[in-house]
């Protein structure tokens, strides 16, 4: 693409928010909570599928940029929870037990050196593809008896047919499907109706069992289920990815809009904005917190979160400026 693709700006925009705002919902909600079932059901997987399309040249290089990244914003957030009191850090393995939503830079690494790997070796995309998905519906029933988040294992397999789908889908193909899925834009919106009342009248019901499937790291002996219905969650969870995926890119407009300079920003504001969650993850008083409330307090710190990743996003960028005309 040689000018800016502002659909993918604008779905990345929408991602980011929807991250900013399912975390601050989970600071000040305490309860089962349809909205957040919604948003954990798709944001991530999109977000994977997207990084995926755009790591056709990814190369050592940019593996080795995530794994320090994941180091310093590690250690960042070890100081940040330790500040603020909050009431869960891991006791042991603290390094390479991510932090919260830290995972996300540790997992793109892993990725990003599949990915390397992919492009050296030409493998069959489909058969590449389908393993994994079979690894990663299977790895939740293997007991390694350590924490789901240890070096994100867990959530890095669960999530890798995203990652996958995407690496082997071109962006020729991309375009392709975009215009297809525009042509059906009646029935796409009716896929997504369909999808909130499906979320609304069942998963909301039983949120807390969702979330902790949608999560992507908590391993089957933590769930009552059986291992069939459990097998059967885990395959609707990569339905509901996928379809999420369709919906986005036939219903989100291509034109330039304040999602898209969200969009273009999402780094520093997935970084920085839990800042915020931790800092009033202690002040909120969840038990006091019906549904409207939940809701406007959570609006209100994400749009103070987002502001606050832009501005800390700016001074960086500032003092890196300043130090090059300097050297």
């Amino acid at each position: 693409m040689k000018s800016r693709d502002y659909q993918i700006d604008n779905i990345k925009g929408l991602l980011i928010i929807l991250v900013v705002f399912g975390h601050m919902l989970l600071a000040s909600s305490n309860e089962n909570n349809w909205l957040l079932t919604l948003i954990y059901s798709f944001h991530m997987p999109a977000f994977i599928f997207l990084n995926g399309v755009f790591a056709k040249n990814a190369n050592f290089k940019k593996v080795l940029y995530y794994g320090i990244l994941y180091l310093f914003v590690q250690l960042l957030y070890i100081c940040v929870v330790n500040l603020t009191s909050y009431p869960w850090i891991p006791e042991i393995h603290i390094v390479v037990t991510p932090i919260f939503h830290v995972w996300y830079l540790l997992s793109l690494t892993y990725w990003y050196l599949i990915s390397v790997f992919l492009k050296k070796v030409r493998l069959n995309p489909l058969i590449v593809l389908l393993t994994i998905i079979i690894i990663a519906l299977f790895i939740r029933y293997i007991n390694f008896h350590v924490d789901g988040n240890y070096f994100a294992y867990e959530r890095t397999i669960v999530f890798a047919p995203f990652f996958i789908a995407g690496y082997f889908f071109t962006v020729d193909k991309l375009i392709e499907v975009r215009a297809k899925l525009r042509n059906i834009k009646p029935t796409l919106l009716f896929a997504m109706i369909i999808s909130v009342c499906i979320n609304f009248l069942y998963f909301g019901n039983n949120a807390n069992e969702w979330m902790r499937v949608f999560f992507g790291y908590i391993n089957y002996y933590q769930f009552d289920d059986g291992k069939y219905i459990f097998f059967l969650k885990e395959l609707i969870q990569y339905i509901i990815g996928t379809i999420a995926i369709a919906l986005l890119l036939g219903l989100v407009p291509k034109r330039k809009s304040f999602l898209s300079y969200i969009g273009q920003h999402t780094l520093y504001i997935f970084i920085f904005h839990p800042i915020i969650y931790f800092t009033a993850y202690n002040l909120i008083d969840r038990t006091n917190m019906d549904t409207l409330k939940s809701f406007l307090v959570s609006s209100a710190l994400m749009i103070l979160a987002i502001v606050l990743s832009l501005t800390i996003e700016q001074i960086l960028i500032r003092i890196k400026y300043f130090f090059r005309s300097n050297s």
